[in-house]
């Protein structure tokens, strides 16, 4: 029988299957008694949940990413799919297959990653070509970044959404260079492999996706650009003048101060890969909230904090989907 998975499982029916423990809070009911306020997730995504007969023993056997057995019936609150759980019992983690808990990219790796790599071998800039076959050959970088998702939520949050995001981004970059031969086609093609390389090291992402120490400390921005000057000074006679305006690539392409740019785009480069991540980053989040629908019915999507507006995913009988 095919496994069903979280978000496979619709109103009324039950479930006693093991989950990844996400949130877990101890609570105090309006009668005085204690519940379990918890987010349970596997590889389709995550749902809410509330265990009523909860006491302080029990909640302190698991916490966020352990995982757990639950037997529990899918309820509706507000029209949003939510967990009455009548039983939980933790699970040790070599009882668990960790590849049911991690949602994963869609896409197959291997032509993503040759996308990138052929990119990279068709540089004129000897300085530049050498760079980045430096970090991509490198074998332990390389697997962290076919692994690593690009966020913990909003865009490409799954194993692989990293490569994945910067193979589509690499992909818009080329059609406009296509057009806009003002473009210095070396050092955008870098600056799009490269703005998020710092990433691998930002997340963790073994059992559940989430910041590291020194990802919440100094941020991939950062981590990346260290990387690169590190990598900068094992090729001879690299251009300063040239290491200077990828790692301004690199520092500038979240493209505003509030959303952590050290600088701002000053460099018509810049500029292209700030639009090129940001577009790519929002069209995947946006099918993200489409795909992930708490009513997969619904015309519009709940409240997203990302675009700070409803939106409309046409996945209802009100038009959207496709149009052919």
């Amino acid at each position: 029988m095919q496994k069903r998975y979280l978000m496979d499982f619709a109103e009324g029916d039950a479930i006693m299957q093991t989950f990844l423990v996400v949130r877990s809070q101890l609570r105090t009911a309006a009668n005085g008694s204690l519940y379990i306020d918890l987010e349970l997730g596997d590889r389709s995504g995550k749902m809410s949940g509330k265990f009523w007969k909860a006491t302080r023993e029990l909640f302190d056997t698991f916490r966020p990413d352990d995982f757990v057995q639950i037997r529990a019936t899918v309820e509706k609150y507000k029209d949003i799919r939510q967990l009455r759980v009548e039983s939980i019992i933790p699970v040790q983690e070599g009882m668990v297959n960790f590849s049911d808990f991690l949602p994963v990219c869609e896409k197959e790796i291997e032509p993503m990653l040759r996308k990138i790599k052929d990119a990279i071998a068709e540089l004129a800039s000897e300085p530049l070509r050498l760079l980045l076959q430096s970090l991509f050959n490198d074998p332990v970088i390389c697997a962290k970044f076919c692994q690593a998702p690009a966020a913990v939520a909003y865009h490409h949050p799954y194993i692989g959404g990293l490569l994945e995001h910067t193979s589509s981004m690499l992909d818009m970059g080329l059609c406009i260079l296509d057009s806009r031969t003002e473009l210095n086609r070396d050092l955008l093609v870098a600056g799009l492999i490269l703005h998020d390389i710092g990433k691998i090291e930002e997340f963790a992402y073994d059992r559940s996706f989430r910041y590291t120490d020194r990802g919440k400390l100094i941020g991939h921005l950062v981590i990346g650009a260290e990387m690169i000057r590190e990598r900068a000074k094992g090729i001879k006679d690299f251009p300063p003048s040239l290491l200077d305006l990828l790692l301004h690539l690199v520092l500038s392409h979240h493209g505003e101060h509030e959303y952590g740019s050290p600088r701002l785009p000053v460099t018509v480069e810049a500029l292209a890969v700030h639009h090129i991540d940001n577009l790519d980053a929002k069209i995947n989040a946006f099918e993200q909230m489409r795909k992930n629908a708490a009513d997969p019915q619904a015309t519009w999507s709940d409240y997203s904090r990302m675009f700070q507006r409803e939106l409309y995913i046409g996945n209802g009988s009100g038009g959207g989907g496709e149009t052919e």
